[in-house]
């Protein structure tokens, strides 16, 4: 956890032609921050799409299946698009993807510097290696 953009960048680096797309969580994400700012002092062609369901997704439905309290795993991130933007690159946050697919399409289409996608998921909602 926490290495993916790392990964990611390495990635960019060694085939610069091709653009390099990361899918991370929110809680890794945070863990490497500041390596998005290294994607854009670079100048490489990244994206980041954030699965962000504010919490340790693993942990939190893990503490839901034992009956234990989820509240350890929750966060309360700051906006992850407006940090992408401030250190540089470019943010855009999509809550429902009929309603954003078109602002998506185009931020992709249009990305001049590393895309930072803030897709904003609902921690209750199961995914089945959960099950």
């Amino acid at each position: 956890m926490g290495l993916g953009v790392a990964a990611a960048i390495g990635a960019a680096c060694v085939r610069p032609e091709v653009p390099t797309v990361a899918v991370v969580g929110d809680g890794g994400f945070m863990m490497s921050l500041g390596e998005f700012n290294t994607a854009v002092r670079n100048d490489l062609d990244l994206m980041v799409i954030v699965l962000n369901d504010g919490s340790y997704g693993s942990e939190y439905h893990k503490f839901r299946l034992t009956g234990l309290e989820t509240d350890l795993s929750l966060f309360n991130w700051p906006d992850l698009a407006t940090l992408g933007s401030g250190l540089g690159g470019r943010g855009i946050v999509v809550r429902n993807l009929e309603n954003d697919l078109t602002g998506l399409v185009e931020a992709i289409e249009t990305r001049d510097r590393p895309l930072l996608i803030d897709v904003r998921l609902d921690p209750a909602v199961q995914i089945g290696y959960h099950d």
